[in-house]
């Protein structure tokens, strides 16, 4: 997995499927899997057969091992992601997490994806 294949990823699912964020039933923290499908910015990224309910409360950089991913190259996207996928997700707001991913992707070289 690239940094533009996790940027990609993640807009394609919030941004151009219009998929809702992944939240706890109180709106209180996100969920690798919540309710009706949502996911966080992280939790998109682990594949069904990879998924196991004892993940939700890890923190990335032990989930990023678990899973073989290259946590050295990618842990510091994983984290802005998370971060932009939270606070967007606490204030309700799609326009907010497109505005901190353009950022990310400026910090990171990489392309936006169409809209």
């Amino acid at each position: 997995m690239t940094k533009q294949e996790i940027l990609d990823k993640q807009w394609d699912w919030f941004i151009t499927q219009d998929q809702p964020f992944g939240m706890g039933p109180n709106n209180d923290r996100c969920k690798f899997r919540g309710e009706g499908g949502s996911r966080c910015a992280i939790g998109l990224l682990i594949s069904d057969e990879e998924y196991d309910p004892n993940m939700e409360g890890m923190m990335v950089s032990r989930i990023s091992d678990r899973l073989g991913w290259d946590s050295t190259n990618l842990i510091n996207i994983l984290l802005d992601t998370m971060g932009a996928h939270d606070f967007s997700a606490r204030m309700g707001s799609k326009k907010e997490f497109i505005l901190q991913m353009r950022v990310i992707a400026e910090r990171y070289d990489l392309v936006v994806p169409a809209t």
